[in-house]
């Protein structure tokens, strides 16, 4: 199959973010790997993981740090449920998820939509 995934413009390679796109089942990533968009996700510097549950115990990809933040997509942010406790967790929907990834910080989607 030919690939469709766009090449992103160096203004969207984000270096100062980590990011971390994992799906809980491999179902899930049937759609995005077929559209070319995980090719897309890992030319802009994006981390993809494996199926499964995981990160909140640090599997895979670790734990949160001593004053890191992270949006994440999954249900729950108390404390120290994804690394240190003074670790920032903030809930965001997918939309808001793809649009701080662009823009290397939390950000509104709407602009995007």
């Amino acid at each position: 199959m030919a690939s469709r995934a766009p090449v992103l413009p160096l203004l969207y390679q984000i270096r100062l973010v980590i990011w971390y796109i994992r799906s809980v089942r491999q179902k899930t990533n049937k759609t995005p790997l077929e559209h070319g968009y995980i090719e897309t996700f890992i030319r802009a510097g994006a981390h993809i993981g494996v199926p499964g549950c995981g990160p909140c115990i640090g599997r895979h990809f670790g734990v949160l740090g001593k004053g890191e933040r992270a949006l994440t997509t999954m249900n729950r942010n108390f404390t120290g449920r994804m690394g240190d406790p003074t670790a920032e967790i903030y809930l965001g929907n997918p939309a808001t998820a793809a649009a701080s990834a662009i823009e290397g910080a939390i950000a509104d989607p709407r602009g995007y939509l």
